[in-house]
């Protein structure tokens, strides 16, 4: 049963990117004798089998979720699946909110201390935190897949590296000499074609050497392609 369950979400979660791309590309503007026009949609996503299991019935589903979307105000997308919908809707949510995060400065990095055999703490991990106005500080598991989704986990994960390098000079400063810091780095992050520049680049801001960073890559990021990522 977790499994069916996981299998919906999945699904529901690539629709809704689907739907997001579709709408994004339709809400461009374009001209019309020398004059600026724009469309909108109304979408509406129904799941196989979950909400049905004949062509008829998704149809009717999914024009049924449609007309939700235009109750809704028109330019929007919307789930037959009540649960589906409002697991949508705080996706959407948290999504839209984390677009304002960078200039709301409610983003930052709490640090866990790493030791070695002897428990001498030789490394500080950065762990990306969201200050919330609403919902408090929020753990980076509730939001770095739709950070990875819409592609902001780019300059997330570049602050993210500026952010953890500075501190550990500001530590030096302070008579805390750490050997390096960790980062953790993302899939879409790595695979950017900047990384190594932008690694680069950090790195000569706050004249470090390169050993005193220490990069992380997530299970995703060596699980896609192993021989391109060693």
């Amino acid at each position: 049963m977790r499994g069916d369950a996981d299998n919906t979400t999945a699904a529901s979660d690539n629709a809704l990117i689907i739907a997001e791309k579709l709408q994004k590309a339709i809400n461009e503007p374009y001209i019309l004798q020398d004059t600026e026009h724009f469309f909108t949609c109304s979408i509406g996503i129904t799941l196989f089998p979950e909400d049905g299991e004949t062509p008829a019935d998704l149809l009717q589903q999914a024009d049924t979720a449609m007309y939700r979307s235009k109750y809704r105000g028109k330019n929007s997308i919307s789930f037959f699946h009540r649960s589906m919908q409002e697991a949508a809707d705080a996706r959407l949510f948290l999504e839209n909110e984390l677009r304002n995060a960078f200039a709301r400065n409610q983003l930052l990095l709490h640090y866990q201390p790493q030791v070695d055999e002897h428990g001498r703490i030789v490394s500080a991990e950065a762990l990306l935190r969201w200050n919330h106005p609403q919902k408090g500080v929020v753990a980076t598991t509730e939001f770095i897949d739709i950070a990875e989704d819409t592609w902001q986990i780019i300059p997330i994960g570049l602050w993210a590296l500026r952010e953890a390098c500075a501190q550990k000079q500001r530590w030096a400063a302070a008579g805390v000499d750490l050997e390096h810091v960790a980062v953790n780095i993302g899939l879409r992050q790595f695979r950017h074609r900047d990384f190594v520049r932008q690694i680069q680049q950090v790195i000569e801001e706050n004249r470090m050497m390169p050993g005193e960073l220490l990069i992380e890559l997530t299970e995703a990021v060596v699980s896609d392609n192993i021989d391109e990522t060693v």
